[in-house]
């Protein structure tokens, strides 16, 4: 029985080496990189990569409680990733609130000028009132009414 071992820990000992390959690394002329287990050229990095526990293996939790315990974190993730998620949906209808509330208030002298219409007029040099011209205040008028219908309604 122990030489039986003693066969096996031979061969396993001889093998090891054949398990760690070498990986090379380099970029042709195009600027593509490449991996190989041999080095094209003096200028491929040789990378020290660590050996991987297998492909797609998981390691299983030894007990129910461990697996437990583990579906418990995957559950608290998804807690935190739902908040979180809901938290980024609040604050974006938060600021679609503020921008209706802005635009809200930039609307509502331009619709009380609209509806009631009337001179306007403008500051002149020492303070006095220079009313609009008929041109100018129908020109002003459809400012305001392209202004009133591209954000207001």
């Amino acid at each position: 029985m122990n030489q039986g071992r003693a066969i096996i820990l031979f061969f396993g000992l001889l093998l090891a080496p054949l398990a760690s390959a070498e990986v090379y690394k380099w970029v042709d002329e195009k600027g593509k990189t490449h991996f190989s287990d041999k080095a094209p050229n003096k200028q491929a990095e040789k990378l020290n990569l660590k050996p991987s526990k297998g492909v797609g293996r998981m390691d299983t939790p030894s007990s129910g409680q461990d697996f437990r315990a583990i579906q418990q974190k995957m559950v608290d993730s998804y807690d935190a990733e739902r908040a979180q998620k809901e938290q980024n949906l609040e604050k974006q209808k938060q600021q679609a609130r503020a921008r209706e509330d802005k635009i809200r208030k930039a609307c509502e002298p331009v619709k009380d000028y609209l509806d009631i219409g009337g001179p306007v007029y403008t500051s002149g040099a020492n303070g006095e009132r220079v009313y609009l011209s008929e041109a100018e205040l129908a020109e002003y008028r459809a400012e305001k009414q392209a202004f009133y219908d591209k954000y207001c309604r």
